[in-house]
This record gives C-alpha cells, sequence and structure tokens, in this order.
C-alpha cells in the first residue's frame, strides 16, 4: 500500500485485512476474480443492494464491484495513493466502515463514487494532492462518523456536498486554496466536533446557516477568518468546549449570537485583532472553565461585561481573565 498504507498506521492503528481486487479474467477463464466486471451504473438509492462483506482495497484500473445491483460495502473503502481511476465503484451505494482517502497523487475529482449516499464510518481526505472536486458526492446524505478535509492544497471549494445533513464530525484543515464552504448548505447536525483550522484563503464560514446541532467541542483556529458569521443558527455546543485560538484577523465573534450553552470550557486566548465578544451576550451556561486571555486588543472591561451576561454562578469552575487591553 505504500504511503497510503503509512498513513493510516500514523493516524491510528493499522488497518489490515483489505480485500484486495483483481482485474476481471477474461471470458472462460475460472481463476476467479472476487467480484464481476460490468459496465452498467449503479442506481442512486440502496434498496436491495448486494452485500460484500470485508474491506475493499483500491488500485483502480481494470477493477470493477458493479453486477446489476447496487453495492453495500460492508467494511472499509481505501483508494491507493496512486489510484486514478474509481469508475469500477459506480455502483456503490453504501459504505458501512471507512472511506479513505490519503496522499492520493493522481485524482483530481471523485467521479466514480456518484451513487454514495451514506457512509457508517469516516470519510477521510487527507493529503490528496491534484484533488479539486467533489462534485461526485451530490448524493451524500449522511457520514456516522467525521468528515475530514485536511491538506488537499487545490481543494478551492466543498460544492456537491450540498446533501449532506448529517455527519459525526466536521474537520476542515489546512487546504490552503479552499475559499468558501457554500457546499455545506445542508447540513444541519454535527454529532461530534466542527473544527476549522489554517485553511489560509477562507475568510468567513458562510454556508454552515443551516447548522443548529453541533455535540461539540467547536474549535476555530486560522490566519485568515475575520468573524464567525455562518453559525447564526447554531444554539448550543452541548458536550463539548468552545475554543477560539490564535485566529490572526478575526475582530468580532458575529455569527455566534444564537448559542445559548457551552458544555464544557469557554476559551479565547491569544487573537491579537479580537475586539469584539458581545455575540456571546446571550450564553446561559458554560459547563467548565471560562478563559479570555491575551487577546492585547480587546478591552478587560469587554470581557467582564461578558462575564457579567453569563454570570458567575452559571461558570462551572475556574474564571481565568489576564492578558488582555486595558
Amino acid at each position: 500500500m505504500g504511503v497510503l498504507f503509512l498513513g493510516l498506521c500514523l493516524l491510528s492503528s493499522c488497518i489490515g485485512g483489505y480485500w484486495v481486487l483483481v482485474p476481471q479474467p477474461p471470458d472462460g477463464d475460472d481463476s476467479g476474480a472476487p467480484l464481476e466486471t460490468a459496465d452498467t451504473a449503479a442506481p442512486a438509492a440502496c434498496a436491495d443492494s448486494e452485500l460484500i462483506e470485508g474491506n475493499l482495497d483500491w488500485s483502480g484500473e481494470g477493477q470493477s464491484i458493479c453486477g446489476d445491483a447496487p453495492i453495500t460495502l460492508d467494511g472499509d473503502l481505501l483508494v491507493w495513493s496512486d489510484a486514478d481511476d474509481l469508475s469500477g465503484l459506480a455502483c456503490l451505494c453504501r459504505v458501512n466502515g471507512d472511506v479513505v482517502f490519503i496522499g492520493n497523487t493522481r485524482l483530481t475529482a471523485l467521479s466514480g463514487l456518484d451513487g454514495l449516499t451514506s457512509v457508517g464510518g469516516d470519510l477521510l481526505l487527507l493529503g490528496n494532492l491534484l484533488l479539486q472536486d467533489l462534485s461526485a458526492l451530490s448524493n451524500l446524505t449522511a457520514i456516522e462518523g467525521a468528515l475530514h478535509l485536511e491538506r488537499n492544497g487545490l481543494l478551492l471549494r466543498v460544492a456537491g456536498l450540498e446533501s449532506l445533513a448529517r455527519t459525526g464530525g466536521l474537520l476542515i484543515v489546512d487546504n490552503n486554496s479552499l475559499s468558501t464552504l457554500s457546499g455545506f448548505a445542508g447540513l444541519v447536525d454535527i454529532d461530534g466536533a466542527l473544527f476549522v483550522r489554517g485553511n489560509n484563503q477562507l475568510g468567513s464560514l458562510a454556508g454552515l446557516e443551516s447548522l443548529t446541532g453541533l455535540a461539540g467541542p467547536l474549535r476555530v483556529e486560522t490566519s485568515a477568518l475575520t468573524s464567525l458569521t455562518g453559525l447564526e443558527s447554531l444554539t448550543a455546543v452541548s458536550e463539548g468546549s468552545l475554543r477560539l485560538d490564535e485566529n490572526q484577523r478575526l475582530t468580532s465573534l458575529a455569527g455566534l449570537e444564537g448559542l445559548g450553552d457551552i458544555g464544557e470550557d469557554l476559551s479565547l486566548r491569544r487573537n491579537p485583532a479580537l475586539v469584539d465578544i458581545s455575540a456571546l451576550h446571550a450564553v446561559r451556561s458554560v459547563g467548565v472553565n471560562f478563559t479570555v486571555t491575551d487577546n492585547r486588543e480587546l478591552s478587560t472591561d469587554a470581557v467582564y461585561a461578558l462575564l457579567d451576561a453569563i454570570g458567575e454562578e452559571n461558570i462551572g469552575s475556574t474564571i481565568t481573565i489576564s492578558g488582555n487591553a486595558p
């Protein structure tokens, strides 16, 4: 598996036991490829799908899992770093495990996954050198694990994900050409973390306006965002922390006016341009710590105004205020 397998080992534990498909033998050859090839495209839905058990290790050329019915993969899909053809996956409608693209050097788009409607584990798109287009995921409605977009240097936008309504987490990290999140217009619920870091061209979180539910945590750490516009519908970070640390251009917390409860910590640290935190005045409770430190343009009066708005009695543990402007 080369680089791709090493990447998985570094992420967590090594994933073994992948099913390696081989090209379909010519007619009359009884050597037995694991699956039959076919040129038929997949139905969009998973009704009456056939089940393939085990993990699927995808190298691309000459492979196909397609027959007459849509396919549910009861395992993980791992795409090799040099795979350049996903057309043999056209009938795939659901993956019960993870879908993994790490370090691919050839794919510019995900054409071939147009029939995919749901993922039972994580969808990992990490360090894919040429990936620019996610529009093949237009039928994807749910990811039970996290959607992880990281270090895809040519990815400009997430158009194509408009059907995605829920995911177990959303991590958008160091995609340094990404300029908009407008493809997430249908995303309503994240049953886990929302983590945005790096992404040096991403000036706002516009595109997340439909998001109402977030278990948490919510963590933002960027050099480009000036506000949190796009999160206006978010009402709570119910089971995690709100951490806005080291955002170089963030001047206000506009976008968080609807936030009522923070399950764990509220942390505002080392945001050198931050001057306005009044958007958090509707917060009713902070489950653990209240920390506002080292924001050199943020007045100490503004910090205490926030503390008064929430009420010290509604802070679960430690209150730390230091290093802010007079």
